[in-house]
């Protein structure tokens, strides 16, 4: 893999903060060691990439010094997450609990939800495996603001069909392991000066279940459960932010050998309107209006997101004043309330004059006007 840390994380070297942090997202979830198809050495490298530029300081010596930047400045991996867990509760916690959600708000979705696809209850009792899924998926400005459903394709681990999760040929016996004796644990007694001491390991053979199969499923080779592709229609919140996460219980893999069942965590982006800007839950917009219109007041129509309204424009305003369209922002979220859209008046002033329009305005400069 590449030494320079920009091509390492797939960036630009004048990509924004956001830019970086996404793509380390991304990289990070894919090689984390913990996961499928994961490689130590290059999350290791990910990791030192997305310290040195997401700290400023360490960015600008880095971008002085290039490649040649000492490793050993940027944290290395000794601040790399040990494990998936700690990767993914460190994400929660940036930015709020929404992995970096706009304005500090500090949601979590899953409470706000509920559990949308069925409680916690279904999960399996065991270890410490980290079965939770990351995903993404994109949305129109409009639909952040009143909400809406999306297909998201998910592949993730499911009960095998054929052995029904239990990780044997169907018409072949489950047996005592005969390692563990059906333990699940093996205890191990060790004499030291101080005396004896005993200790507990996870059996390894039977991987704490205390039975195996005598003949292996041949589609899953055991484990109980198969990779698969499968869509879902997941429900998007009304006042929605980007880079908000929304956590769906029990959609990520089935626990292996009996281990909890994982959460898939949906990363929701926005994107951004032609016309219209958001701060938390208000919409702010530009209208341009004429000369006249500005020093003699007028009725003008002004697009929302909820249509086209009328707004009363006071005779002699200046440019840059700003009305305020009471409970036509973005709906808070989980409520019926609604922020304001705030609508900024500015003059337009003509480029180009006709012969009578330019004798008008010199009149109205005798007049002082």
């Amino acid at each position: 893999m590449s030494k320079d840390f920009y091509e390492i994380l797939g960036v630009k070297k004048g990509s924004s903060q956001e830019e970086i942090k996404k793509a380390y997202w991304k990289l990070a979830q894919q090689y984390h060691p913990d996961k499928p198809g994961g490689d130590a050495e290059k999350f290791k490298k990910i990791n030192q990439a997305y310290q040195t530029l997401s700290d400023e300081k360490k960015r600008q010596q880095y971008d002085e010094f290039g490649p040649n930047y000492e490793a050993s400045q940027t944290g290395g991996y000794q601040n790399a997450y040990q494990t998936y867990q700690d990767f993914m509760n460190s994400m929660r916690q940036q930015g709020g609990a929404s992995f970096g959600s706009e304005g500090g708000i500090d949601f979590d979705l899953g409470d706000i939800f509920g559990d949308i696809f069925g409680s916690s209850s279904h999960r399996r009792r065991g270890g410490k495996e980290n079965n939770d899924i990351l995903a993404e998926t994109k949305i129109t400005f409009e639909e952040a603001i009143f909400g809406t459903k999306k297909k998201v394709k998910i592949e993730h681990y499911v009960v095998c069909q054929k052995c029904h999760g239990s990780g044997a040929e169907p018409g072949t016996k489950i047996a005592a392991c005969t390692e563990c004796q059906g333990q699940g644990v093996i205890n191990k007694s060790r004499r030291t000066i101080f005396g004896t001491f005993n200790s507990q390991t996870v059996c390894q053979t039977c991987h704490g279940r205390g039975k195996k199969p005598e003949t292996k499923c041949r589609e899953c080779h055991g484990e109980g459960r198969v990779l698969k592709s499968e869509d879902f229609e997941i429900k998007i919140p009304q006042g929605i932010q980007g880079s908000q996460v929304i956590k769906l219980t029990g959609l990520g893999h089935i626990g292996k050998d009996e281990s909890t069942s994982g959460d898939l965590y949906l990363k929701v982006f926005v994107a951004p309107h032609k016309k219209y800007k958001r701060e938390n839950f208000n919409i702010f917009s530009d209208e341009e209006v004429s000369f006249s219109q500005a020093v003699l007041g007028d009725k003008i129509k002004i697009d929302t997101l909820d249509g086209e309204v009328s707004l009363k424009l006071q005779s002699g305003m200046m440019s840059g004043q700003e009305y305020r369209l009471k409970g036509r922002g973005s709906y808070y979220l989980n409520s019926h309330k609604r922020g304001d859209h705030y609508v900024k008046v500015l003059i337009k002033v003509p480029k180009i004059l006709n012969a009578e329009q330019k004798k008008l305005l010199e009149e109205l400069r005798k007049n002082d006007l």
